[in-house]
């Protein structure tokens, strides 16, 4: 087997609860494609995570004090 046949199983393991089971089985090599991050794609900091829930909260929440 050659080092690019290799599979990254904790790509998959990190998404089996959105992957919807198939009766003939799913490929692990394209669901390695699909769920791995792109280069491209910017992966959130902690930072960029807090702000965001900051904000949904925010929308949530009542504007006057109790």
């Amino acid at each position: 087997m050659a080092a690019g046949d290799l599979i990254d199983f904790d790509i998959i393991e990190g998404q089996k609860e959105n992957i919807q089971s198939l009766p003939g089985g799913r490929s692990a090599k394209k669901l390695v494609e699909v769920f791995a991050p792109s280069p491209l794609q910017k992966l959130p900091t902690p930072t960029d995570t807090k702000t965001v829930n900051d904000h949904i909260r925010a929308e949530y929440e009542p504007k006057s004090p109790l």
